[in-house]
């Protein structure tokens, strides 16, 4: 994490509750943990882009939820992104996501 990372959390909850039908989120030089990722994927579930610029804290298990909740992403890019693990999230997404193009930036 970098001194100019911002905790994605509080961020997160606000637009989940007042967001409820949003399709494009872009997060830039954010933290993400775990339960940032769920609840992004749980109430964010219409999303057709998303996008993680120079984010970090997330891993691939994450990536994995967020394909398996959010069928509609038609753009999901982790453009300079710092991502822990690794995992078969990407056969995730393929099998989940199969009238999608993913780009991986």
């Amino acid at each position: 994490m970098k001194d100019d990372d911002q905790q994605a959390g509080p961020w997160i909850k606000a637009i989940t509750r007042k967001y409820k039908k949003i399709k494009k989120l872009v997060l830039k030089r954010m933290l993400l943990t775990d339960a940032d990722i769920q609840i992004l994927a749980d109430k964010m579930g219409r999303l057709k882009v998303l996008k993680f610029k120079k984010c970090a804290g997330f891993s691939t298990d994450d990536l994995k939820f967020i394909a398996e909740s959010c069928k509609n992403l038609t753009v999901f890019s982790l453009e300079g992104s710092d991502v822990k693990r690794q995992s078969d999230w990407l056969n995730v997404v393929a099998r989940n996501n199969t009238k999608n193009s993913l780009r991986k930036c």
